[in-house]
């Protein structure tokens, strides 16, 4: 499949996906999501053996070709939230209405657009496959899956890691991931960076917003972040929210530079 023929098909998935009614707060007109954005890797980057290694996601991390052996190229998208719900979550102790709805109704509405995705690409006569939609995918600690779309998004060359462990894209911080694995072999975008951390201008904010100080600014870049803490605020917010589901907590996402865009070094 050349670019401008996987282009196509990703950009009428993005605009099927920021036009589709289920991209609706409920009870609102206003959007969860604004247009996703995409990126292309290799299915042999070897980035993605490199997740195996314990001080990185750990051996439990499984390989694009361990989920579909004919694996060339793996999608990744991300979708923005929308500026209601970003800016209805950067205040008070616990995460907004809006917020959980598109962790939740969102986190659905996304999984169709995964599936959607892996629809137009078998379609289009090509094997397709979403790992987080694969009865294999599972959460082995509760910040830890053995499919991680975060670092899949930082090979794939969608964007860095910020203090937070947030991924930093051009579309921002706050938002969700999704990706499908494929049989095409499709030109992988360029990484325009070499660091994990090369997005983040180190500003603090994310650990300011914190409310339960699980962030440190003054600790080196990727333990800046307390996750036994961070673990703790978020089953909180659960029952806070009176959700049977995640709903996040997403307070360092939320009013910080990076929250809707990638920020810019002064």
């Amino acid at each position: 499949m050349d670019r401008e023929e996987a282009y196509g098909l990703l950009s009428a998935a993005a605009d099927r996906a920021e036009r589709s009614e289920e991209n609706r707060i409920p009870g609102s007109w206003e959007r969860m999501f604004e247009r996703p954005i995409f990126a292309f890797g290799s299915a042999d980057d070897p980035l993605f053996d490199v997740l195996k290694d314990p001080k990185c996601v750990g051996p439990e991390h499984m390989s694009p070709k361990e989920w579909m052996p004919e694996a060339r190229t793996v999608i990744v998208m991300f979708f923005p939230m929308s500026d209601k719900v970003r800016e209805s979550n950067a205040s008070g102790d616990f995460p907004s209405r809006e917020w959980g709805c598109a962790r939740r109704e969102g986190q659905a509405f996304i999984s169709k657009a995964a599936a959607g995705l892996v629809s137009d690409i078998r379609g289009a006569g090509y094997k397709a496959v979403s790992p987080e939609q694969d009865p294999r995918f599972r959460w082995t600690a509760p910040t830890v899956a053995n499919w991680s779309l975060r670092h899949c998004a930082y090979i794939c060359g969608l964007g860095t890691f910020g203090m937070s462990k947030s991924l930093i894209t051009e579309a921002g911080c706050a938002g969700r991931l999704c990706s499908v694995l494929t049989d095409a072999e499709i030109p992988p975008t360029p990484r325009r960076y070499s660091g994990l951390y090369d997005w983040c201008i180190w500003c603090g904010a994310c650990a300011r917003a914190c409310p339960v100080s699980a962030i440190d600014p003054r600790a080196p870049p990727g333990k800046n972040k307390n996750d036994a803490v961070c673990s703790a605020r978020l089953r909180e917010a659960q029952e806070a929210c009176g959700s049977p589901s995640e709903v996040g907590c997403g307070k360092c996402q939320a009013g910080v530079p990076c929250s809707r865009g990638r920020p810019r070094k002064r």
